[in-house]
């Protein structure tokens, strides 16, 4: 099978009604409590994780499109509700992610013709699963940064229907070593982060949920 590293973006199992039910159970939790202030989301990471629905073709009714809606979405709520303590770290993770991104969507662009002809076949597949890498993980980085000291402040919907959806991924097409492995890099940071903020709650306590002024109950 011909893989593409363009293809990570739209990876999905076939089932529509499991993919509208992860849509809505992931974005519109987060939605919500973005408008209710309660979440706040980093701008530099929305903005990176919108930019693959913007740069690639998608059918309208789709859910690429919704996913690009959304994702765009949050991204314009996080310039007036999101966080606001940007760092140097998270513009290096910006940079790094923008120039990966560059690599996968311009691979042509990347060298002349001489030099292309220089490279191999070997060189180009790991150069273009850890461009994939870099671009999937340094979105994460602003976020983890942020939620390490504020884990109250994310809702966290997105990210476990992110891990159900690779995980679907992984599963359905379990007979492709390359669809598996490529599906496994995104499913990673998402459960890291899953689990980063349920523990840094856990260990911050039930106070810190009050002066937040977040419900226990809530995701």
């Amino acid at each position: 099978m011909e893989f593409s590293s363009s293809d990570i973006f739209f990876l999905s199992p076939d089932n529509k009604v499991i993919l509208f039910a992860l849509f809505l159970a992931g974005f519109f939790p987060y939605i919500r409590d973005v408008l209710r202030e309660s979440t706040h989301p980093h701008p530099i990471s929305w903005f990176m994780w919108s930019l693959p629905f913007v740069l690639y073709r998608y059918d309208l009714f789709s859910f690429s499109s919704a996913c690009a809606a959304s994702t765009v979405f949050i991204f314009i709520l996080s310039l007036r509700r999101g966080a606001s303590d940007i760092s140097r770290s998270d513009w290096i993770y910006l940079v790094a992610g923008l120039a990966a991104l560059a690599w996968l969507v311009f691979p042509e662009g990347s060298y002349n013709e001489e030099a292309e002809t220089e490279l191999s076949d070997l060189f180009r597949v790991f150069a273009g699963v850890f461009a994939i890498a870099v671009f999937i993980f340094a979105p994460f980085g602003p976020t983890f940064r942020k939620s390490i000291s504020r884990p109250f402040e994310e809702t966290l919907s997105p990210y476990i229907a992110a891990v159900v959806f690779w995980t679907l991924s992984i599963y359905s097409r379990s007979d492709d070593t390359t669809v598996v492995f490529v599906s496994a890099i995104p499913l990673l940071p998402n459960l890291a982060f899953v689990a980063l903020v349920l523990g840094r709650r856990r260990a911050l306590g039930p106070q810190v949920i009050d002066r937040a002024d977040r419900s226990p109950s809530l995701v």
